[in-house]
This record gives C-alpha cells, sequence and structure tokens, in this order.
C-alpha cells in the first residue's frame, strides 16, 4: 500500500514539474496607452501568446481597448470608435475604423493613432499601418492622404504630455 501511495505521489511530481516547465509566458513587447489625463502616451509590457499574424493583431488590438492596469492608463481608444477590419499585405497593415472616428478631438486622434502604429509595428511581420475610415483613407487637415506610418513617425517621448 505504501508502495502504491509512493509511485503515486512520484507520478504527480512528475506531471507537476514538466507541466509548469513547458508553459511559456509568450512575447515580449509593449502597449501603448494614455494616461489617466489622456494627454500623453504611456507604455506597458504585454507578453503576446498568439503567433499566427492575423490572431496576433486581433490579440494586441484587444489588448490596446483593454489596459489590464485602468487606474493608471487608459485606452486610447474614445467610447465608440472601433476596427471594423484589417488587411494585411507583407509588411503593410490597413486598419479599416468606422464613421465614429471622424468624431474625435485632434489631440485624441493623434494620441489613438500614436498607440496603435507604435504598438503594431512590433510585430516582427509589421513595419507600416495605414487607416482608413470605411473605404476613404485617412486624411490630415489639409485633405492630403496620410498614407502609411511607422513608428519613426512619432515623437518617442513616452509620458509627457501634448
Amino acid at each position: 500500500m505504501k508502495r502504491i501511495i509512493s509511485v503515486i505521489l512520484c507520478v504527480l511530481c512528475c506531471i507537476t514539474l514538466f507541466g509548469c516547465s513547458g508553459k511559456k509566458p509568450g512575447t515580449k513587447m509593449n502597449i501603448y496607452y494614455v494616461n489617466v489625463e489622456r494627454n500623453a502616451l504611456v507604455q506597458e509590457e504585454y507578453y503576446r501568446q498568439e503567433e499566427e499574424l492575423e490572431r496576433s493583431i486581433q490579440e494586441v488590438i484587444k489588448a490596446l481597448k483593454n489596459p489590464e492596469s485602468q487606474k493608471e492608463v487608459k485606452s486610447a481608444f474614445p467610447k465608440g470608435v472601433k476596427i471594423d477590419s484589417f488587411r494585411v499585405n507583407s509588411q503593410y497593415l490597413e486598419l479599416v475604423f468606422n464613421e465614429e472616428y471622424r468624431q474625435m478631438s485632434k489631440s485624441t486622434e493623434v494620441l489613438l493613432r500614436a498607440a496603435i502604429v507604435q504598438t503594431l509595428v512590433q510585430l516582427p511581420e509589421i513595419r507600416y499601418v495605414s487607416f482608413y475610415i470605411g473605404d476613404e483613407a485617412l486624411r490630415d487637415l489639409s485633405g492630403n492622404v496620410i498614407g502609411y506610418m511607422s513608428a519613426e513617425d512619432f515623437l518617442q517621448n513616452t509620458g509627457s504630455s501634448l
């Protein structure tokens, strides 16, 4: 009887030991949010679990919308603004937003673009991101198409306000 209990305990220990060691935490990256005052970007460490590109994009977009520590940071997404779909072509990611995107203030819009672009270009397969509202490419105040953006298109002084 003691022998059977000893064998069972050994098996349980082995399962516990090997079960924990095989689990990987994911791929480390930074997610960009806005501070509580909503006037500056703040980055937080994030461990991405998905490996396949489209699922990784979906996971990261979900993380952008739902920060883990909502007392210190907020999502850069204003209420009602949603990504309806996305397309990937080589290193280029195109995000299609709903019409609510047009309702944002300029400062909110710039912070949202910076948070999204600086976060998503950390995926190894993505280098550039462009924004669409429906079928229309995002334009600046002069009516010029903004086009593809990279992390270098935004100031890197995270934590300082606009």
